[in-house]
C-alpha cells in the first residue's frame, strides 16, 4: 500500500485508498436481550502500510438520517517511531450496548464523510 495518507498533528492518518481491497471480513451482529436492550458488535480486518499503525472503530455522532443504519468512524493512528514498511493487517471491533434503540440493518464505517465499508446486520 503506497499511498497510506498523510500523518497528520497527534499521529492521525487518513483511511486507506482502495476501498474493499483493504476492508476484509468485515460482519456487523446485533443480538436482542429484550424488547428494549441488544448488543450490537461490528469486526474486521483492516490491511495498514505497517506495523506501528493502530486502528479503532468509533461510534458516529450525529448518526446520520438513516435510523437502520449504524454508523461508525474509523481512525488510525501512527505510533511514534521507525517502522518497516511492511502491510499489516489489524483486527478492529466495535462493541456497545443499545438501550431502546432502533433495528440496524447495515453498517457503515467512514472516514470523513467517505463510506468505506457497508455490511448487512445479521439479527438474533
Amino acid at each position: 500500500m503506497t499511498n497510506q495518507g498523510q500523518t497528520h498533528e497527534g499521529g492521525l492518518l487518513k483511511a486507506p485508498a482502495g476501498g474493499g481491497s483493504h476492508y476484509k471480513n468485515f460482519r456487523a451482529l446485533q443480538v436482542h436481550i429484550t424488547q428494549q436492550v441488544s448488543l450490537v458488535e461490528v469486526m474486521g480486518d483492516v490491511v495498514v502500510a505497517n506495523p506501528g499503525v493502530e486502528v479503532t472503530l468509533r461510534y458516529r455522532v450525529p448518526q446520520g438520517t438513516n435510523p437502520s443504519a449504524l454508523m461508525l468512524d474509523i481512525e488510525f493512528y501512527q505510533r511514534p517511531g521507525v517502522w518497516p514498511q511492511v502491510e499489516t493487517t489489524r483486527h478492529v471491533s466495535f462493541g456497545r450496548t443499545m438501550f431502546g434503540g432502533p433495528r440496524y440493518s447495515e453498517a457503515e464505517i467512514v472516514s470523513g464523510e467517505v463510506m468505506m465499508v457497508r455490511v448487512p446486520v445479521e439479527q438474533l
